[in-house]
């Protein structure tokens, strides 16, 4: 990477960091909604300790990250290649 283009690639990383954040947070919300609503029992700790668990989670950010790049293209990355010196 360019040096010079470090700090715009640290801010890129930090925002797509901070929406995933944001997503997996919502989607806890929602699932201990639901599970409350069907008056079931969510733990957050014991439902992410296996790949079963997070799957779901995974697809869903996946889903919104592809969903937002469609509508923004360069959401998920918009740099252009840096020709090595």
């Amino acid at each position: 990477m360019a040096p010079d283009r470090t700090d715009a690639v640290l801010t890129f990383l930090i925002d797509r960091a901070r929406e995933i954040a944001l997503n997996i947070n919502d989607y806890v919300t929602d699932a201990a909604r639901d599970a409350a609503e069907d008056e079931k029992d969510f733990d957050a700790k014991t439902v992410f300790k296996s790949s079963t668990g997070v799957s779901p989670l995974r697809r869903e950010i996946i889903t919104v990250s592809r969903r937002l790049d469609s509508r923004d293209p360069g959401y998920l990355f918009d740099f252009d290649p840096v020709s090595p010196s």
